[in-house]
């Protein structure tokens, strides 16, 4: 049974794997968006964000492997304890989704405002014949 589910494990880290090289694509394209005097800083980012996306998808694979808890055996003193993959990896996705609010505030600010339609219109229009009645 273990076998089978490191064989299903060992797929979804493929497939995730291949998303995570989109990911990077897309990452990379983002130090194009960047000003110019901040784009070192970006290409660092960009390149921790990489790494970490990497790191990520082992220790996401090891904590599904061993689940969230594990029997730690020291000599003669055995205990259960939380899995120190899946510690790793929460720490890591904190850093990263930090990281990542890092990079998009290096991006320039929307200059042009959204596009309006005139359903504020047709909504003052409904308000204002409900309340004629």
């Amino acid at each position: 049974m273990a076998a089978t589910k490191k064989t299903g494990t060992t797929k979804k880290t493929n497939k995730k794997a291949s998303a995570r090289v989109l990911s990077e694509k897309e990452l990379q394209t983002l130090i194009d968006a960047v000003p110019d005097e901040r784009r070192k800083l970006a290409a660092n980012i960009v390149s921790e964000l990489v790494w970490m996306s990497k790191m990520m998808d082992t220790l996401k694979s090891k904590a599904d492997e061993i689940g969230p808890l594990e029997w730690f055996v020291q000599g003669e003193q055995s205990m259960l304890r939380e899995n120190p993959a899946l510690k790793s990896y929460n720490t890591t996705i904190k850093n990263y989704a930090t990281l990542l609010s890092k990079l998009t505030d290096l991006l320039p600010k929307a200059t042009t405002p959204p596009p309006t339609s005139d359903a504020g219109d047709q909504f003052d229009d409904f308000v204002a014949g409900r309340d004629a009645d």
